[in-house]
């Protein structure tokens, strides 16, 4: 067993070497069928927050994850992502049910809980009043083209497409 001091030297020693593949193997080999103990992964975890990688680094971890079974408990945390509930639910002291989640999305919700809803202006997304939808509705209506009206109040022609045929911002008249 090499002592502290022993180690702390040798780690200086090679810092900004390369190691060789076959170091590197042989330490993969090592390291094959460990566990580690939830202490050391929350140490990895908190070291690695807030690192960038490269477009080619995301690249090769994608590859590299091709093909890989994942466990029951990661299928359950990847569909509850995918489905919108929140997975540390002890964060904020309430959840939201599913009906909720459906009704927030549309903008609508139901529950008195939550009687605020999140439709036009009130959406901190939302990138025109309500003032600006009556005079887009008037615009088109003397036959200003979906286009120019894009262009003037800097949004993507399909949102004035939708203001049009009353797919959005339906409240306002």
């Amino acid at each position: 067993m090499l002592s502290e001091e022993h180690k702390r030297k040798i780690s200086e020693a090679m810092k900004g070497k390369k190691q060789s593949s076959e170091t590197i193997a042989k330490r993969i080999e090592k390291i094959k069928g460990q566990k580690r103990s939830e202490e050391t992964r929350t140490k990895i975890s908190l070291a690695k927050k807030g690192i960038k990688f490269t477009e080619e680094h995301r690249k090769n971890i994608g590859k590299a994850r091709i093909g890989r079974k994942l466990t029951d408990e990661t299928k359950r945390k990847l569909s509850e992502i995918r489905t919108g509930k929140k997975l540390n639910r002890t964060k904020r002291g309430y959840t939201r049910s599913s009906e909720e989640i459906k009704a927030m999305s549309i903008g609508m919700i139901e529950s008195e809980k939550f009687a605020i809803a999140r439709r036009g202006e009130k959406n901190p997304q939302s990138k025109l009043t309500e003032d600006d939808v009556r005079q887009i509705r008037l615009l088109l209506g003397q036959g200003v083209s979906q286009r120019s009206l894009a262009r003037m109040f800097s949004v993507d022609r399909k949102v004035i497409h939708n203001i049009l045929h009353q797919k959005s911002w339906v409240h306002v008249e």
